[in-house]
């Protein structure tokens, strides 16, 4: 399966609300990587709280099959 690579900037605010950006989606993982360096070298993330993260993504595999859940809560377990 072909898999796929996406690039968020996350933080938690002082209010604790998550705020996230979303960079990019890359075709492998070292691109994603690359695509990270190259965002912390921009002004506007410089000095920033947070992370940048890389999920990874199956193509043509659905993501959302157990509903919807608060994020007070803990996510439903996703049977294998």
């Amino acid at each position: 399966m072909t898999e796929v690579y996406e690039v968020r900037h996350c933080y938690i605010d002082q209010e604790d609300d998550a705020h996230f950006a979303i960079i990019g989606v890359f075709s492998t993982r070292q691109l994603a990587e690359a695509a990270i360096a190259r965002a912390k070298g921009e002004p506007i993330f410089k000095g920033v709280l947070g992370d940048f993260v890389i999920y990874p993504w199956t193509v043509d595999k659905s993501e959302w099959d157990t509903g919807f859940f608060s994020i007070d809560e803990e996510p439903p377990a996703i049977a294998g």
